[in-house]
């Protein structure tokens, strides 16, 4: 490799959860990993920054763009002839070993661009020649946005226009789920043990190895919350209907203690209400919403069965600028729409599809609304048409596969993609369920709450996450069938948030 006086480094002033002003400390430590092992690739070093207070005691030259087209132009004049390392400043745990030979190869064949493929976030950085750098600005309108997290967002369209290498490596480190930025109180939290245990040294492969010793490493906190709100829910065969054991509506204190324990434990998770019922017939909606308000760093995901409820409550949602609203329809005619989402309780008013349709294309922002069809035998002649209905939708339209409870309802699975190789199940890794009456089974598969991990009346939520770490570790163990709902189960696969 080339002496490192040809190199530059431009650190992405992004710390996420830890721009808190209470992890200043934790903050700082990332920083200083970050720069120490920068300097044994570059000799010059820039920080992108919008806060003038950022680092105040380090020694750097900051920079401010506000748009693409600035930062382009500040690489291509300020470091003319130069190469461009661009990294977050606190992915303390990125692989210097494996950067050498990335920047290695980007010098020798001269690329362009060289990125890296396959990887979580914060383990490579990105390379950027300074002429590339110019072209690109090219390219640009003037008031085109600065990227958030990598330069590839301003061209990634374009990307094969220029001479780009993808920088591949044999690790599957991404099947983790868990990215090396601290992006999230869970992420931070296996970046600051992983370099507790193992130092700030560790190749990609050796990151891989130490969660293999000690899976507990990656599974810090729950990353996705499923509240139930009501036990309101839909009589059609391919749910669970009248399978479960009906826990009522949540009360408006347990919702609040629910909340207050997520946050406590999780920092800022992605919290879906829903579950199995329809939390728009929630009996004190508004007093929900009252206590989501105290929780702006969330991010809530109403989830409606596509049941009759008032559609003045989907919209006070929406108002909440941290919500976002999904509705299971699962039908695109009439016929079908009946025969699956007709209310397992007859007191509750059954609507038409028309009408359930209409109030959902007048709810806003529609940026913010997703449509949701769960794909069976009993309503696959539907699926096309319904892409048509919602085209507009675009990659807001969600096809989902059912939920077959550990094996109950495999004859409404159309296929299982399951993969051949059976691995620990990621929803025992990052989420937790809690039901209406505060109990938190051991997974949304577990309907009947058969295996429970305790109540959050009674238990701490930090203490119903600890007893879901048995079933867990045995999956690590390549022990599915304890409990025996894992045994048959197809879900373990499938990645929320």
């Amino acid at each position: 490799m080339p002496a490192k006086k040809e190199i530059s480094a431009i650190l992405l002033d992004r710390p996420g959860v830890l721009a808190a002003p209470e992890r200043s400390d934790e903050r700082r430590r990332f920083f200083e990993v970050v720069i120490s092992k920068v300097r044994r690739l570059a000799d010059r070093i820039e920080v992108l920054t919008s806060d003038p207070d950022c680092h105040a005691s380090v020694d750097l030259p900051r920079i401010s763009p506000t748009t693409a087209a600035a930062f382009f132009d500040h690489v291509a004049k300020a470091h003319a002839g130069r190469v461009v390392l661009v990294l977050n400043a606190y992915a303390a745990l990125f692989d210097l070993e494996s950067a050498k030979g990335m920047l290695a190869e980007h010098l020798r064949f001269s690329f362009d661009y060289t990125y890296p493929e396959n990887l979580p976030k914060g383990l490579l950085p990105e390379i950027l020649s300074s002429d590339a750098a110019a072209l690109i600005r090219q390219t640009l309108p003037e008031n085109f946005p600065l990227f958030r997290e990598n330069v590839r967002e301003c061209f990634e369209k374009d990307v094969s226009s220029y001479d780009s290498n993808i920088f591949v490596t044999d690790s599957r480190i991404a099947r983790y789920r868990v990215d090396f930025t601290p992006g999230s109180d869970q992420d931070a939290l296996v970046m600051r043990d992983i370099l507790a245990a193992e130092g700030p040294d560790r190749t990609i492969g050796g990151i891989e190895e130490a969660i293999r010793r000690d899976p507990g490493l990656i599974r810090r906190a729950p990353a996705f919350y499923e509240i139930e709100l009501t036990g309101i829910r839909e009589s059609g065969v391919d749910f669970i209907g009248n399978r479960m054991q009906d826990r009522g509506a949540m009360p408006l204190s347990t919702f609040a203690l629910a909340l207050a324990s997520a946050e406590r434990l999780s920092g800022n998770p992605v919290v879906s209400l829903g579950l199995y019922g329809e939390p728009l017939l929630h009996p004190d909606f508004d007093g929900i919403l009252d206590e989501m308000r105290k929780y702006p760093r969330f991010r809530f995901l109403v989830e409606s069965r596509g049941l009759s409820g008032p559609s003045k409550n989907a919209q006070k949602a929406l108002e909440l600028p941290n919500v976002e609203f999904l509705v299971d329809l699962s039908a695109a005619e009439s016929p079908t729409f009946e025969v699956f989402k007709r209310p397992l309780d007859p007191a509750v008013p059954f609507e038409a599809l028309s009408a359930v349709e209409e109030r959902v294309k007048a709810l806003e922002p529609k940026d913010r609304v997703y449509i949701q069809f769960t794909r069976t035998p009993r309503n696959e002649q539907d699926l096309m048409r319904f892409y048509d209905k919602w085209r507009d939708y675009g990659d807001r339209i969600v096809i989902r596969k059912p939920d077959t409870f550990g094996g109950l309802l495999d004859g409404s699975r159309v296929v299982d993609l399951s993969p051949v190789e059976r691995q620990y199940c990621y929803h025992l890794q990052r989420d937790i369920v809690i039901r209406a009456d505060g109990t938190v089974p051991l997974c949304r598969q577990d309907f009947n709450c058969e295996n429970p991990a305790g109540n959050l009346l009674k238990d701490s939520l930090e203490a119903c996450w600890k007893n879901m770490q048995t079933a867990y570790n045995a999956h690590w163990n390549g022990d599915f069938s304890h409990p025996a709902i894992c045994a048959k189960c197809d879900e373990w696969w499938i990645f929320n948030f």
